[in-house]
């Protein structure tokens, strides 16, 4: 097939089709009555084991192999078993490590080879760490936020032109902007 004759166009329908196929599956098992968060787990979460490093090696992306428990249908592979390709998002992570995935690429070139999603991963404690590192700079941003809306307030109800000084109610929207960043600080410095 050549480019004039629409050969371009045969990856691309057959791509849609494929992907089709699989919707249109689901929707099946859906009716029939599985569950489909058994079958189809979200891997975002899910904890495992690094346990070997991919044949291919340096020639990847994905060089690791992530050994996860209840992978649902993805951990029935023929070839790989419960093993999923991975990749750090840290650099070099010893084999036996447990780690956490934080990222699932199910439609990725390499996910449709190896009919398998692909996936990243931090080790356990990094990924927690850094959870609430970047909560505790979304806390300072928000306590900014509210401390900037006060001062703002207090611009608004300062502010005299000729029709007469600002009011209680002009400052209404800035003081409530405030009091939603108060409100949200406090409630993500919570301890469960």
């Amino acid at each position: 097939m050549s480019f004039a004759s629409g050969g371009i166009l045969f990856g691309v329908f057959g791509g849609l089709t494929y992907g089709s196929f699989g919707l249109l599956a689901r929707g099946i098992m859906k009716i029939v009555g599985f569950d489909l968060e058994l079958i189809f787990p979200e891997l975002v979460g899910h904890t495992g084991v690094v346990s070997k490093p991919n044949v291919l090696g340096k020639f990847t992306s994905y060089n690791l192999s992530v050994e996860i428990e209840k992978a649902g249908l993805y951990g029935n592979s023929f070839w790989h078993g419960n093993k999923i390709a991975a990749r750090s998002k840290e650099g070099e992570i010893p084999v036996g490590t447990n780690v956490d995935v934080i990222e699932a690429n199910y439609w990725s070139l390499s996910s449709l080879l190896r009919n398998s999603p692909v996936i990243s991963y931090m080790m356990t404690n990094a990924y927690s760490n850094r959870l609430r590192e970047m909560a505790n700079i979304f806390r300072i941003v928000l306590l900014l936020i509210g401390i900037l809306f006060i001062f703002l307030a207090g611009l608004v109800f300062s502010t005299c032109n000729a029709t007469g000084c600002g009011t209680v109610m002009d400052t209404v929207p800035c003081f409530s902007v405030s009091i939603i960043s108060f409100i949200l600080y406090f409630y993500l410095g919570r301890v469960e």
